[in-house]
């Protein structure tokens, strides 16, 4: 069991209960526990206990993600959360990122890595453990530096299990000091799973990018492999997939928190949403049209705001299927979702209905004869004028455009809104 049941959010008071964060996806877990340890680095409180008002961290088992948890940074007595620290004051410093003598891997591999550097010309001023000086006067020793078109570039090996303060902290000098830190492993995973609890730490918050360096490679060229997630659609679901390439330094990205990846894991991700969404919106269409019924219009009309997560403070299901029937009509030129045989007579009884209402949504009907190009049909049908003249007594009226449902017409009729001031 937790000890620490929920946290406060220190700006909003927002209420956070351990068991609805913990239950959420991997990711998101690690990114926050980033944000929370880069917070207290900065002397900043961004989620805190209700109790004692100190600064909460998120902890784990050192090789998973499993036994997530709050605790203290700082243990209070007088708190009645108390959080006891797993490990003495002295097995802390042990463990911390320069506590203990270099191994052979670690001495070989930066070596490694400075051999490399010197082959390409690309690179300058490359140096191995040199003494790096802060604005602050502050100082620390990156295993590898180097001059790279300008750019400054820290490499850090991620050889052994290091405390998540001491990266969020190494990140944050850096950061400071307009360099641009980036962190290497020793051997490439077959999977994020594979990876140790620390080696996540520095994952996730960069872009989900892994990188490793092949001692095998002879090219002249500085280039790493690249360990990332690849999201895609898999039987309407989104999966990540594990993927490696080897990468030429040059084809890197540099990020405004001096980071450096190669994968854009965010914008993959949108990429495959918005196409999950174009799937679920031409679904939803083909289902509006085969459709008879009310109760039908109303249930599909339901899951469609569950899954883009649109929420209305006043819903007028009647009136609002009948908007999408009459904009559908318009937009498909034939008639869908009223026994009519033309569309002049959708038209008709919208406006009938719309002039007599509260919520007043002719304007985009009127919008969308135009942008789907339904006018000469609509004037072909209206032989009398009658629905020309409603029109100009309806715009003459003023009626007050409604935005209630503009969520759900954006979506479905995006072209409604487009170049729209």
């Amino acid at each position: 069991m937790r000890t620490i049941s929920e946290v406060v959010d220190w700006e909003s008071e927002a209420v956070i209960r351990a068991e609805n964060f913990f239950a959420k996806n991997i990711d998101v877990i690690f990114k926050q526990r980033y944000e929370l340890e880069k917070a207290i680095q900065s002397g900043q409180k961004l989620w805190v206990c209700p109790f004692c008002r100190q600064p909460i961290k998120i902890r784990g088992k050192r090789d998973g993600d499993i036994s997530l948890h709050f605790y203290h940074v700082s243990d209070r007595l007088d708190c009645p959360y108390k959080s006891w620290k797993k490990y003495t004051k002295e097995q802390i410093l042990r463990m911390k990122y320069n506590g203990q003598k270099e191994s052979h891997k670690h001495y070989f591999l930066k070596n490694l890595v400075a051999e490399k550097l010197s082959r390409d010309a690309r690179f300058s001023e490359i140096q191995v453990d040199t003494r790096f000086e802060g604005v602050c006067r502050d100082w620390r020793k990156p295993d590898v530096s180097a001059q790279y078109e300008g750019k400054r570039i820290a490499f850090e090996l991620q050889l052994s299990t290091t405390f998540l303060s001491v990266i969020a902290e190494r990140n944050t000098f850096y950061e400071k000091n307009e360099t641009y830190i980036l962190w290497l492993f020793d051997n490439r995973r077959q999977n994020v799973e594979n990876m140790r609890f620390m080696e996540k730490d520095i994952y996730f918050p960069n872009h989900h990018n892994a990188f490793f360096i092949d001692g095998r490679s002879d090219n002249d060229n500085f280039s790493l492999i690249c360990g990332y997630e690849k999201p895609i659609l898999n039987n309407g679901r989104i999966v990540n997939i594990w993927e490696t390439q080897e990468v030429d330094f040059s084809e890197l990205l540099f990020d405004d928190n001096y980071r450096i990846y190669w994968f854009d894991y965010e914008r993959e991700l949108q990429s495959v949403k918005e196409k999950i969404g174009s799937i679920k919106l031409l679904e939803f269409e083909k289902l509006w049209q085969s459709v008879q019924s009310e109760i039908e219009r109303e249930k599909a009309l339901h899951e469609l705001t569950q899954i883009f997560e649109i929420h209305f403070e006043d819903i007028n299901y009647y009136d609002l299927i009948a908007l999408l029937s009459c904009l559908y009509s318009i937009k498909c030129k034939k008639v869908i979702g009223y026994n009519y045989a033309k569309l002049i007579q959708v038209l008709h009884q919208f406006f009938q209905k719309d002039i007599g209402a509260h919520s007043h949504f002719g304007e985009y009907a009127l919008k969308a004869i135009g942008t789907y190009g339904a006018k000469d049909q609509v004037l072909q049908e209206d032989r009398t004028g009658k629905f020309v003249k409603k029109t100009r007594r309806y715009v003459k009226h003023g009626f007050e455009l409604t935005h209630k449902y503009d969520q759900v017409l954006q979506l479905l009729f995006p072209e409604l809104f487009q170049n729209k001031k």
